[in-house]
């Protein structure tokens, strides 16, 4: 069920995915271009978007469809698009696509239609800060991303699962955020090669033989076995070589694919 707000309460039964949730003229937005919209938020955010959030974003399609229905509706088809780009795309290829895609969508000029669409992306995938010249973003999911891949690291080194304080939360975003701004490009797109594939490295890894489990421990530029506070592991791993963290956790755990919510 669509709850749309446009000119008065109403509900819209989107069941059938072509049902139509409003029309200008001879121009007709149906529930399934309103998904569209909401898929794309969701894939750029890496996280499912709250029932309240949802209503809020497509009060915002209906708005800006009524007073433009052409450009909407030719919006909605890019990230149509776009979305299936991303689906298709594996690796730190699609990590660098959603990056780029989600600094281009917090800025003016984006594909999404209108200002309250785009502070609704914002406000879903928490930005932590963009780097203008590679045109990349960073944001709450990929820093989350690294903080469960230290956890793995730490585990296949005889460790406990790694549990951050909420104090110590706040200085794990800000060492990520600015290993991000102050990386190199392969760096940036390596931080964000994490966390919107985590379900699917989760997996991969229960499944992988134990051949494969090793291989990627050999491979990967471990720190030494430590001692030091959870804060301390997670900083080593972010201040060392996150590329090579990223292409060997991709290489022998992929092809994965960006988690569609």
């Amino acid at each position: 069920m669509v709850q749309l707000g446009g000119c008065g309460p109403r509900a819209v039964d989107c069941t059938d995915p072509s049902a139509k949730v409003t029309e200008v003229g001879e121009h007709t937005l149906s529930c399934e271009q309103v998904a569209y919209v909401e898929t794309w938020v969701e894939l750029l955010s890496g996280r499912s978007l709250r029932p309240a959030v949802s209503d809020d974003l497509q009060k915002a399609v209906v708005a800006s469809f009524s007073a433009d229905p052409v450009d909407t509706l030719a919006r909605v088809e890019r990230m149509r698009l776009g979305a299936g780009d991303l689906r298709i795309q594996t690796g730190l290829e699609s990590a660098e696509t959603r990056s780029r895609a989600l600094f281009s969508e917090s800025r003016e000029g984006s594909i999404l239609p209108g200002e309250e669409a785009r502070g609704i992306l914002k406000t879903s995938a928490k930005l932590w800060t963009v780097h203008a010249s590679d045109g990349l973003a960073l944001s709450e999911i990929d820093i989350e991303g690294w903080l469960l891949y230290a956890s793995l690291c730490h585990e296949v080194q005889g460790g406990r699962p790694l549990r951050v304080s909420v104090g110590d939360r706040v200085a794990l975003y800000s060492g990520v955020k600015e290993r991000f701004e102050e990386g190199d490009t392969s760096e940036r797109i390596a931080l964000v090669g994490m966390g919107v594939f985590w379900i699917g490295v989760r997996e991969r890894w229960k499944a992988a033989p134990y051949e494969t489990q090793q291989a990627w421990i050999k491979a990967a530029p471990l720190p030494p076995p430590m001692t030091a506070t959870t804060l301390g592991y997670l900083d080593t791993i972010v201040q060392g070589d996150v590329a090579a963290h990223s292409r060997e956790l991709h290489g022998l755990l992929g092809p994965l694919r960006i988690h569609a919510p």
